[in-house]
Protein backbone atom coordinates (compact mmCIF):
# COMPACT_ATOMS: atom_id res chain seq x y z
CA UNK A 1 0.00 0.00 0.00
CA UNK A 2 1.80 3.11 -1.28
CA UNK A 3 2.47 5.86 2.04
CA UNK A 4 3.60 8.52 0.24
CA UNK A 5 4.17 12.08 1.78
CA UNK A 6 1.84 14.60 -0.56
CA UNK A 7 1.74 18.34 1.14
CA UNK A 8 0.97 18.59 4.48
CA UNK A 9 -0.79 20.99 6.32
CA UNK A 10 0.35 22.68 9.49
CA UNK A 11 -1.97 23.97 11.63
CA UNK A 12 -0.78 26.06 14.13
CA UNK A 13 -0.84 29.64 14.94
CA UNK A 14 2.38 29.80 16.57
CA UNK A 15 4.75 31.11 13.95
CA UNK A 16 7.53 29.77 15.24
CA UNK A 17 6.54 26.42 16.09
CA UNK A 18 5.28 26.26 12.33
CA UNK A 19 8.95 27.44 10.99
CA UNK A 20 10.35 24.56 13.25
CA UNK A 21 8.30 21.88 11.12
CA UNK A 22 8.48 23.21 8.08
CA UNK A 23 12.10 23.39 8.28
CA UNK A 24 12.00 19.81 9.18
CA UNK A 25 9.48 18.73 6.80
CA UNK A 26 11.86 20.29 3.97
CA UNK A 27 14.62 18.50 5.47
CA UNK A 28 14.07 15.31 5.84
CA UNK A 29 16.94 12.75 4.71
CA UNK A 30 14.18 11.20 2.32
CA UNK A 31 13.69 14.45 0.27
CA UNK A 32 11.87 17.77 0.85
CA UNK A 33 8.49 17.60 1.84
CA UNK A 34 5.94 20.08 0.91
CA UNK A 35 4.28 22.20 3.53
CA UNK A 36 1.00 24.77 3.87
CA UNK A 37 0.31 26.16 6.92
CA UNK A 38 -2.74 27.55 8.48
CA UNK A 39 -3.55 29.11 11.62
CA UNK A 40 -7.12 28.44 12.84
CA UNK A 41 -9.29 25.43 12.32
CA UNK A 42 -11.53 27.76 10.16
CA UNK A 43 -8.92 28.17 7.69
CA UNK A 44 -7.82 24.72 7.96
CA UNK A 45 -10.89 23.44 6.91
CA UNK A 46 -11.23 25.78 4.34
CA UNK A 47 -8.02 24.50 2.83
CA UNK A 48 -8.99 21.19 2.90
CA UNK A 49 -12.21 21.52 0.59
CA UNK A 50 -10.43 23.68 -1.69
CA UNK A 51 -7.06 21.17 -2.19
CA UNK A 52 -5.32 18.05 -1.56
CA UNK A 53 -3.33 17.63 1.06
CA UNK A 54 -2.04 13.63 2.53
CA UNK A 55 -1.95 14.62 6.16
CA UNK A 56 -2.54 17.19 8.69
CA UNK A 57 -0.35 18.13 11.52
CA UNK A 58 -2.51 19.87 14.32
CA UNK A 59 -1.75 21.80 17.25
CA UNK A 60 -4.49 21.30 20.37
CA UNK A 61 -4.19 25.15 21.39
CA UNK A 62 -5.50 27.48 18.70
CA UNK A 63 -7.54 30.92 18.90
CA UNK A 64 -10.65 28.64 17.53
CA UNK A 65 -10.10 25.21 18.90
CA UNK A 66 -8.96 23.77 21.90
CA UNK A 67 -8.07 20.00 22.50
CA UNK A 68 -9.90 17.38 20.87
CA UNK A 69 -12.62 19.69 19.00
CA UNK A 70 -9.93 20.69 16.48
CA UNK A 71 -9.77 17.20 15.69
CA UNK A 72 -13.22 16.18 15.32
CA UNK A 73 -13.98 19.60 12.94
CA UNK A 74 -10.76 18.53 10.32
CA UNK A 75 -12.15 14.90 10.34
CA UNK A 76 -15.74 16.20 9.59
CA UNK A 77 -14.53 17.96 7.14
CA UNK A 78 -11.70 15.80 5.54
CA UNK A 79 -12.69 12.21 6.91
CA UNK A 80 -9.88 10.68 4.08
CA UNK A 81 -7.03 12.75 5.04
CA UNK A 82 -5.62 11.40 8.81
CA UNK A 83 -4.62 14.14 11.46
CA UNK A 84 -1.76 13.87 13.34
CA UNK A 85 -1.91 15.93 16.51
CA UNK A 86 1.28 17.87 17.25
CA UNK A 87 1.22 19.99 20.84
CA UNK A 88 3.74 20.80 23.50
CA UNK A 89 3.50 17.77 25.93
CA UNK A 90 2.11 14.25 26.07
CA UNK A 91 -0.05 13.95 28.76
CA UNK A 92 -1.87 10.84 28.65
CA UNK A 93 -5.73 12.02 28.83
CA UNK A 94 -4.90 14.53 25.68
CA UNK A 95 -3.53 11.48 24.04
CA UNK A 96 -6.81 9.62 24.58
CA UNK A 97 -9.20 12.69 23.77
CA UNK A 98 -6.96 13.54 20.77
CA UNK A 99 -7.47 9.77 19.07
CA UNK A 100 -10.57 9.42 20.48
CA UNK A 101 -11.40 11.81 18.19
CA UNK A 102 -9.58 10.39 15.53
CA UNK A 103 -6.10 11.39 15.27
CA UNK A 104 -3.91 8.88 13.93
CA UNK A 105 -1.27 9.80 16.17
CA UNK A 106 0.03 12.37 18.96
CA UNK A 107 3.92 13.82 18.77
CA UNK A 108 5.31 16.42 21.30
CA UNK A 109 6.72 19.59 19.34
CA UNK A 110 10.21 19.73 19.66
CA UNK A 111 13.63 19.02 17.71
CA UNK A 112 12.56 16.10 15.56
CA UNK A 113 15.93 13.48 14.71
CA UNK A 114 16.28 13.37 10.74
CA UNK A 115 13.39 10.85 9.59
CA UNK A 116 11.91 11.03 12.34
CA UNK A 117 8.56 13.31 11.58
CA UNK A 118 8.50 11.51 7.74
CA UNK A 119 8.19 8.39 9.81
CA UNK A 120 5.37 9.01 11.83
CA UNK A 121 3.28 10.53 9.19
CA UNK A 122 3.95 7.87 7.03
CA UNK A 123 2.05 5.63 9.63
CA UNK A 124 -0.38 7.89 9.84
CA UNK A 125 -1.53 7.60 5.99
CA UNK A 126 -0.87 4.55 6.15
CA UNK A 127 -3.12 3.17 9.12
CA UNK A 128 -6.18 5.67 7.56
CA UNK A 129 -6.15 4.18 4.39
CA UNK A 130 -6.48 0.70 5.70
CA UNK A 131 -8.84 1.21 8.09
CA UNK A 132 -11.19 3.13 5.30
CA UNK A 133 -10.68 -0.14 3.26
CA UNK A 134 -11.60 -2.08 5.95
CA UNK A 135 -14.66 -0.54 6.85
CA UNK A 136 -16.08 -0.67 2.82
CA UNK A 137 -15.24 -4.08 2.81
CA UNK A 138 -12.55 -3.41 0.09
CA UNK A 139 -9.67 -5.54 1.77
CA UNK A 140 -9.82 -8.48 3.52
CA UNK A 141 -8.67 -9.06 7.57
CA UNK A 142 -5.98 -11.76 6.44
CA UNK A 143 -4.91 -9.18 3.75
CA UNK A 144 -4.85 -6.17 6.13
CA UNK A 145 -3.03 -8.36 8.64
CA UNK A 146 -0.54 -8.82 6.16
CA UNK A 147 -0.18 -5.69 5.07
CA UNK A 148 0.38 -3.81 8.84
CA UNK A 149 3.11 -6.68 9.74
CA UNK A 150 4.59 -5.79 6.15
CA UNK A 151 4.73 -2.26 6.58
CA UNK A 152 6.01 -2.43 9.74
CA UNK A 153 3.18 -0.80 11.95
CA UNK A 154 1.57 -4.16 13.83
CA UNK A 155 -2.17 -4.38 13.81
CA UNK A 156 -4.82 -7.11 15.68
CA UNK A 157 -8.56 -7.57 14.82
CA UNK A 158 -10.84 -8.60 16.98
CA UNK A 159 -14.33 -9.92 15.77
CA UNK A 160 -16.96 -10.38 18.64
CA UNK A 161 -15.73 -14.27 18.28
CA UNK A 162 -12.13 -13.24 19.44
CA UNK A 163 -8.79 -11.94 18.61
CA UNK A 164 -7.33 -12.24 15.34
CA UNK A 165 -3.77 -11.84 13.84
CA UNK A 166 -2.60 -10.83 17.74
CA UNK A 167 0.89 -12.57 18.39
CA UNK A 168 2.78 -12.81 21.23
CA UNK A 169 5.00 -10.13 20.61
CA UNK A 170 1.48 -7.77 19.47
CA UNK A 171 0.52 -8.80 22.91
CA UNK A 172 3.94 -7.96 24.86
CA UNK A 173 4.27 -4.89 23.35
CA UNK A 174 0.50 -3.23 23.48
CA UNK A 175 -0.83 -4.92 27.21
CA UNK A 176 2.93 -5.44 28.79
CA UNK A 177 2.54 -9.29 28.73
CA UNK A 178 1.26 -12.27 26.66
CA UNK A 179 -2.34 -11.89 26.95
CA UNK A 180 -4.18 -14.92 26.64
CA UNK A 181 -7.08 -14.17 24.26
CA UNK A 182 -9.82 -13.99 26.77
CA UNK A 183 -7.57 -11.39 29.05
CA UNK A 184 -7.08 -9.80 25.64
CA UNK A 185 -10.53 -9.30 24.83
CA UNK A 186 -11.53 -8.35 28.13
CA UNK A 187 -8.62 -5.68 28.24
CA UNK A 188 -9.85 -4.15 24.96
CA UNK A 189 -13.76 -4.16 26.21
CA UNK A 190 -12.81 -1.97 29.31
CA UNK A 191 -10.76 0.37 26.75
CA UNK A 192 -13.51 0.35 24.92
CA UNK A 193 -16.09 1.44 27.46
CA UNK A 194 -14.29 3.56 30.09
CA UNK A 195 -12.24 5.52 27.45
CA UNK A 196 -13.84 5.18 23.87
CA UNK A 197 -17.34 6.26 25.42
CA UNK A 198 -18.55 7.70 21.93
CA UNK A 199 -17.10 5.47 19.71
CA UNK A 200 -13.48 6.99 19.39
CA UNK A 201 -10.82 5.60 20.05
CA UNK A 202 -8.80 4.36 22.95
CA UNK A 203 -5.15 3.99 24.05
CA UNK A 204 -3.45 2.07 26.97
CA UNK A 205 -0.64 2.87 29.06
CA UNK A 206 2.26 -0.30 28.67
CA UNK A 207 4.67 -0.50 31.21
CA UNK A 208 8.20 0.84 30.20
CA UNK A 209 6.76 2.82 27.17
CA UNK A 210 6.69 6.36 28.89
CA UNK A 211 3.07 6.89 27.73
CA UNK A 212 -0.04 5.20 25.64
CA UNK A 213 0.95 2.63 22.89
CA UNK A 214 -2.10 1.08 21.34
CA UNK A 215 -4.69 2.89 19.29
CA UNK A 216 -8.29 1.13 20.08
CA UNK A 217 -10.40 1.77 17.16
CA UNK A 218 -14.26 0.46 17.95
CA UNK A 219 -16.51 -0.43 14.76
CA UNK A 220 -14.08 -1.57 12.66
CA UNK A 221 -14.85 -3.59 9.97
CA UNK A 222 -17.38 -3.71 7.33
CA UNK A 223 -20.55 -4.69 9.72
CA UNK A 224 -18.86 -2.49 12.24
CA UNK A 225 -18.90 -4.53 15.08
CA UNK A 226 -15.45 -5.68 15.61
CA UNK A 227 -12.27 -3.38 17.34
CA UNK A 228 -9.01 -2.77 15.52
CA UNK A 229 -6.00 -2.39 17.61
CA UNK A 230 -2.81 -0.80 16.46
CA UNK A 231 0.43 -0.73 17.75
CA UNK A 232 1.05 3.20 18.12
CA UNK A 233 5.03 2.30 18.90
CA UNK A 234 7.19 4.73 21.32
CA UNK A 235 6.17 7.85 21.86
CA UNK A 236 7.50 10.68 20.26
CA UNK A 237 11.02 11.79 21.42
CA UNK A 238 11.31 15.53 23.47
CA UNK A 239 14.05 16.72 24.51
CA UNK A 240 14.79 15.73 28.32
CA UNK A 241 16.41 18.30 30.75
CA UNK A 242 19.79 18.26 31.33
CA UNK A 243 21.04 18.82 34.76
CA UNK A 244 20.76 22.06 34.64
CA UNK A 245 23.04 25.20 35.40
CA UNK A 246 21.24 28.11 37.18
CA UNK A 247 23.26 30.71 35.57
CA UNK A 248 22.20 29.57 32.06
CA UNK A 249 18.41 29.44 31.30
CA UNK A 250 19.26 27.53 28.29
CA UNK A 251 19.41 23.86 28.36
CA UNK A 252 22.89 22.79 26.65
CA UNK A 253 21.66 19.46 25.19
CA UNK A 254 18.30 21.38 24.07
CA UNK A 255 20.77 23.53 22.12
CA UNK A 256 23.25 21.19 21.00
CA UNK A 257 20.23 19.15 19.33
CA UNK A 258 19.28 22.61 17.66
CA UNK A 259 22.47 23.62 15.96
CA UNK A 260 22.72 19.84 15.12
CA UNK A 261 19.38 19.90 13.21
CA UNK A 262 20.40 22.85 11.54
CA UNK A 263 22.58 20.70 9.50
CA UNK A 264 25.72 23.08 9.23
CA UNK A 265 23.17 26.25 7.51
CA UNK A 266 24.77 28.83 9.90
CA UNK A 267 21.61 30.95 9.08
CA UNK A 268 18.89 28.59 10.63
CA UNK A 269 19.68 28.93 13.97
CA UNK A 270 19.84 33.00 14.67
CA UNK A 271 17.23 33.29 12.26
CA UNK A 272 14.87 30.99 14.72
CA UNK A 273 16.27 32.86 17.79
CA UNK A 274 15.43 36.77 16.33
CA UNK A 275 12.04 35.25 15.32
CA UNK A 276 11.60 34.00 18.99
CA UNK A 277 12.83 37.38 20.98
CA UNK A 278 10.27 39.39 18.21
CA UNK A 279 7.49 37.07 19.10
CA UNK A 280 7.60 36.13 22.55
CA UNK A 281 7.52 39.69 24.41
CA UNK A 282 3.94 40.70 22.56
CA UNK A 283 2.09 37.18 23.45
CA UNK A 284 3.62 38.21 27.28
CA UNK A 285 1.78 41.49 26.84
CA UNK A 286 -0.90 39.81 25.89
CA UNK A 287 -0.97 37.55 28.75
CA UNK A 288 -0.61 40.18 31.14
CA UNK A 289 -3.33 41.88 29.62
CA UNK A 290 -5.43 38.83 30.34
CA UNK A 291 -4.27 38.70 33.49
CA UNK A 292 -4.90 42.19 34.68
CA UNK A 293 -8.41 41.57 33.38
CA UNK A 294 -8.91 37.99 35.18
CA UNK A 295 -9.61 36.20 31.24
CA UNK A 296 -8.76 33.03 32.22
CA UNK A 297 -8.59 31.62 28.58
CA UNK A 298 -6.58 34.18 27.03
CA UNK A 299 -3.61 33.49 29.75
CA UNK A 300 -4.10 29.50 28.87
CA UNK A 301 -4.03 29.86 25.12
CA UNK A 302 -1.09 32.57 25.44
CA UNK A 303 1.17 30.32 28.06
CA UNK A 304 0.52 27.44 25.44
CA UNK A 305 1.60 29.35 22.37
CA UNK A 306 4.93 30.39 24.82
CA UNK A 307 5.37 27.14 26.27
CA UNK A 308 6.60 25.24 23.20
CA UNK A 309 8.11 28.68 21.58
CA UNK A 310 10.43 28.39 24.85
CA UNK A 311 11.21 24.54 24.28
CA UNK A 312 11.95 24.98 20.61
CA UNK A 313 14.64 27.20 21.55
CA UNK A 314 16.26 25.29 24.40
CA UNK A 315 14.12 26.94 27.39
CA UNK A 316 12.82 24.19 28.46
CA UNK A 317 12.81 25.62 32.50
CA UNK A 318 10.75 28.40 30.92
CA UNK A 319 8.64 26.02 29.02
CA UNK A 320 7.89 24.51 31.88
CA UNK A 321 6.64 26.99 33.95
CA UNK A 322 4.29 28.63 31.04
CA UNK A 323 2.93 24.56 31.34
CA UNK A 324 2.30 25.56 34.48
CA UNK A 325 0.67 28.67 34.40
CA UNK A 326 -1.62 27.46 31.50
CA UNK A 327 -2.61 23.94 33.03
CA UNK A 328 -3.92 26.59 36.51
CA UNK A 329 -5.74 28.73 33.55
CA UNK A 330 -7.37 25.48 32.19
CA UNK A 331 -8.53 24.62 35.54
CA UNK A 332 -9.53 28.53 36.24
CA UNK A 333 -7.95 28.39 39.30
CA UNK A 334 -8.60 31.15 41.45
CA UNK A 335 -5.79 33.33 41.88
CA UNK A 336 -3.83 36.30 41.33
CA UNK A 337 -2.84 36.22 37.64
CA UNK A 338 -0.51 39.23 37.64
CA UNK A 339 1.37 37.95 41.00
CA UNK A 340 1.68 34.57 39.34
CA UNK A 341 3.31 36.04 36.17
CA UNK A 342 5.58 38.24 37.23
CA UNK A 343 8.23 35.78 38.32
CA UNK A 344 8.15 34.35 34.77
CA UNK A 345 8.80 37.53 33.19
CA UNK A 346 11.62 37.77 35.09
CA UNK A 347 12.88 34.91 34.04
CA UNK A 348 11.41 35.61 30.40
CA UNK A 349 13.99 38.39 30.20
CA UNK A 350 16.78 36.16 31.49
CA UNK A 351 16.51 33.76 28.38
CA UNK A 352 16.49 36.67 26.05
CA UNK A 353 19.51 37.87 27.09
CA UNK A 354 20.79 34.20 27.12
CA UNK A 355 19.48 33.62 23.28
CA UNK A 356 20.91 36.54 22.15
CA UNK A 357 24.80 35.84 23.61
CA UNK A 358 24.50 32.18 22.20
CA UNK A 359 23.01 33.29 18.88
CA UNK A 360 26.37 35.26 18.18
CA UNK A 361 28.16 32.13 18.36
CA UNK A 362 26.02 29.74 16.38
Amino acid sequence: MDASLGPVLVVDDNPGDARLVAWALAHEPGGAIESERADRVASAVERLRAARFAVVLLDLGLPDSRGADGVARLRAAAPTVPVVVLSGAEEPERVRRALAAGAQDYLVKGIFPPGRLAAALRNAIFRQRLERELAEGRRTVESALAAAEAFGTPMAYLPPAGPLGATTEFRRRAVGESASDRELTQWVSAAVLSRAGEGGSATNDSPGTGGPALIVRPGAGADGRAVLLWWRGEPSPSVAASDEDPGDPIDPEAWRQLVEMAAGDRSFVPALVAAFLAEAPSIERSVMEAARRGDAEAIAHGAHTLKSACAQVGALALARRWSELERAADRGASRSWEEALRPILEDARRVEAALRARAKSA
